[in-house]
């Protein structure tokens, strides 16, 4: 989305930049200490972690051993100041 094109394309609405993220809360004692799951979310003991998606896609080039090599790029969000319409998009 250009600077230009900053309307809301269900309502013309004020269209406001901002991160997608994903809190993920900290895992419980309840599970099992052993799983390789059990730490997920976590940088600390009991402490939430932020994720932020990315996009990933095949770049046709071969790479390491190979294989497919992949390129990753941010993901930058919109959303409408009326409607709450949500835009993704890609820069590379």
């Amino acid at each position: 989305m250009s600077n230009q094109n900053t309307n809301c394309p269900k309502c013309g609405g004020t269209m406001k930049s901002g991160d997608f993220r994903i809190d993920i809360p900290p895992s419980t004692s309840s599970m099992n200490p052993m799983s390789p799951m059990s730490s997920f979310g976590t940088t600390q003991i009991g402490q939430p972690a932020t994720v932020y998606p990315y996009w990933e896609e095949k770049t046709g080039k071969k790479g390491f051993l190979g294989r497919e090599s992949t390129a990753i790029m941010n993901i930058k969000t919109y959303r409408c100041s009326v409607c709450g319409y949500i835009e993704f998009y890609v820069k590379e």
